[in-house]
């Protein structure tokens, strides 16, 4: 437990040191601000480099030993395996040119650690009011559990948010050349793709009355989607559920009621517009998992960074006291429900690579 509890508390015991080390906040220095994100990274990326294959899901086991495997084929046996393999062949390309260079399979955690960790400091350094919540999101409310077993998914995730960047400058070409770098590991990035058209809007009562229509025609077109998914990325995530990850749809619904009382025209910006946009597609794809696609509950995982953008934003808007109130508020239940859920779901003890 004190190896989980260490990562998720590390966002909260960095920022007094790097204040007192800067005298002034970490929100309000963009040297202090990067000093604390570089440290978090260091971190977040020691936690996944350094753990043994067999934490997470069997899916863990199933990239490690899957490295080891491509180690040791020929060119021609790759041809071979990329043709009865359900994984894409880029990502099956990459790993096997990586394996020549390096042979040990735990560097699949160490490169995939640094993409991870660079991806959500970068993302949360250019973007976030407050880096320390966002930074406990996105350790404690998904994304930190999700990226250690979902690997390839997780690296077109990473890939993504790199990807914010170029849309908020509208690069349309370096946006959609970093898409296709996606497209290589899961193809399932290209739910990301709406994203590009979502910059530049204003939080006014159209817009808002927009997220909440096109959240409901997704929902009512989820049967077609799942088809069309179906049949383009030769899947099956047709299987419907009718309960289950109750808090984490309620963490979607909260953190987006939330924006659309207290942020409005006036007090938010574009940036912000198009974080809480992201945060809307990620809940219209997290419910489908109750109408006929449990399995659309990973594209959700997509927009997730959204909820780590726009409740920081949020907070900003009241009074410095009822500020530190709910910033700790958060962090708390945050924490709380990341130990809960490794309890629950893959055991709480952290174990290192060597200890296996």
């Amino acid at each position: 437990m004190f190896w989980y509890l260490f990562l998720a508390a590390s966002p909260i015991v960095m920022a007094p040191i790097v204040s007192v080390g800067y005298k002034c906040s970490i929100d309000d220095n963009r040297r202090a601000k990067r000093t604390y994100l570089v440290l978090c990274g260091i971190i977040l990326f020691l936690m996944i480099a350094l753990r043994h294959y067999s934490l997470g899901s069997v899916d863990s086991s199933n990239y490690y030993n899957n490295w080891i495997k491509l180690s040791n084929m020929s060119y021609s046996s790759l041809q071979e395996f990329m043709d009865i393999s359900d994984m894409e062949s880029g990502y099956l390309f990459t790993v096997w040119c990586l394996s020549r260079v390096f042979p040990s399979a735990q560097y699949l955690f160490v490169l995939t650690g640094l993409l991870f960790s660079f991806a959500i400091c970068r993302t949360v350094y250019l973007n976030s009011e407050n880096v320390m919540v966002s930074m406990i999101m996105c350790i404690c409310l998904g994304l930190y559990t999700f990226m250690i077993q979902g690997l390839r998914q997780a690296i077109a995730m990473s890939i993504c948010m790199l990807a914010i960047e170029a849309c908020k400058k509208r690069k349309l070409f370096k946006f959609l050349l970093l898409i296709l770098l996606a497209f290589v590991f899961h193809r399932t990035c290209l739910v990301f793709l709406p994203v590009y058209f979502l910059y530049g809007l204003k939080f006014d009562f159209k817009v808002k009355f927009g997220m909440v229509a096109t959240a409901g025609v997704l929902l009512a077109l989820s049967p077609v989607i799942v088809t069309y998914g179906n049949a383009f990325l030769d899947r099956d995530y047709g299987t419907a559920v009718e309960s289950g990850a109750v808090v984490a749809m309620l963490i979607h619904i909260i953190v987006l009621a939330t924006a659309f009382i207290f942020l409005n025209e006036k007090n938010t910006d574009k940036n912000n517009t198009l974080f809480i946009s992201i945060a809307v597609l990620g809940l219209a794809f997290y419910a489908m998992r109750y109408l006929g696609a449990q399995s659309l509950e990973r594209i959700s995982f997509y927009f997730l960074i959204g909820q780590a953008i726009v409740l920081p934003a949020v907070i900003g808007k009241f009074e410095p006291r009822s500020r530190k109130i709910i910033n700790m508020a958060v962090c708390i239940l945050s924490i709380a429900l990341f130990v809960y859920r490794l309890n629950a779901t893959y055991g709480i003890e952290y174990m290192f690579f060597w200890e296996g």
